[in-house]
């Protein structure tokens, strides 16, 4: 199962799973663009939902513990951002943000988790950021609590035989700052990230036994040179490297 699949690094993960000969469930909020998310040879199960509704957390819930066609992979993609910063962003957007970033992905974890251990075991890749890692704000507190938990996941994996692995990509070509109304026209081209990479890397990690990952050399060079400085100057190392501002 992939949620956030419609498009962007969720888009990418369902092509090269098709690829590999794996059966897909494909989550997301435009029928029309899940079904364009894999080659036209490949039969895959659409599941509309909107993971920042309720109801559409428990259609995938409920897929999740299905006992016909067992998920025993769940790739969490979807997400979502805000273009301004905390307590300037409308309350609204920030709750939005909140409930398919924590609330959504709390629901959804605990299920697959659940489920799998029940049935002897599973994988799970979320896709977090490199922002829990030097952002301030709201989204970079969703991806660095995904990341807490994600870490006491993969501590249980000997008990639960549930692997957890936490992809940590950085600037990647989606449509998540353009939904956002985040104008990122100033990101260097050499920071950008194609959602394939991600894929690919994310994958190779998962096969790799790992239980984090950073796509890419030069993000990992970056994060390993930024670590030893406090956040508020490693946030102010990404403002000059890559300035985002609203639309």
């Amino acid at each position: 199962m992939i949620t956030g699949a419609s498009s962007g690094i969720g888009a990418a993960f369902a092509r090269r799973l098709a690829r590999q000969g794996h059966g897909l469930v494909l989550v997301g909020r435009d029928r029309a663009a899940l079904g364009a998310a894999v080659p036209d040879a490949v039969e895959a199960e659409l599941l509309l939902a909107d993971l920042a509704d309720s109801d559409g957390v428990t259609a995938v819930s409920r897929r999740l513990v299905a006992a016909e066609r067992p998920v025993d992979l769940l790739v969490h993609a979807a997400g979502r951002s805000t273009a301004y910063p905390f307590g300037v962003a409308p309350l609204t957007k920030e709750i939005e943000q909140l409930q398919v970033n924590v609330v959504a992905t709390t629901h959804l974890l605990h299920t697959a988790v659940t489920a799998m251990e029940a049935r002897g075991g599973g994988q799970i890749v979320l896709i977090g950021s490199t922002a829990a890692h030097w952002s301030m704000g709201s989204y970079a507190a969703s991806k660095a609590w995904l990341e807490v938990l994600a870490g006491s996941l993969s501590g249980r994996v000997a008990t639960t035989g549930v692997q957890v692995l936490v992809a940590r990509p950085g600037f990647t070509r989606t449509a998540l700052h353009d939904r956002a109304g985040v104008d990122n026209s100033r990101v260097p081209g050499w920071m950008w990230l194609d959602p394939d990479r991600v894929a690919k890397e994310s994958l190779a990690a998962l096969a790799a036994g790992r239980t984090a990952w950073t796509p890419s050399r030069r993000y990992r060079a970056l994060v390993a040179a930024t670590a030893p400085l406090p956040r508020r100057r490693r946030s102010a190392v990404l403002r000059r490297l890559a300035p985002l501002r609203p639309r």
